[in-house]
């Protein structure tokens, strides 16, 4: 089983949609294509938002 930070997990991106929800990818994808900057950290009530709305 994977967690978030335990480091790279490239070998495993197949399963990556598991791991993460549909809104972080987009944000990635987003600044991965330079739509936006990379963006700061998020707040502990910022992620329990996201979470409570997927």
């Amino acid at each position: 089983m994977l967690c978030d930070g335990d480091g790279p997990i490239a070998e495993f991106r197949k399963w990556c949609k598991e791991f993460y929800p549909e809104w972080y990818h987009k944000q990635a994808q987003d600044e991965y294509d330079g739509v936006k900057e990379v963006s700061k950290p998020l707040t502990l009530a910022e992620r329990r938002r996201r979470l409570a709305a997927a």
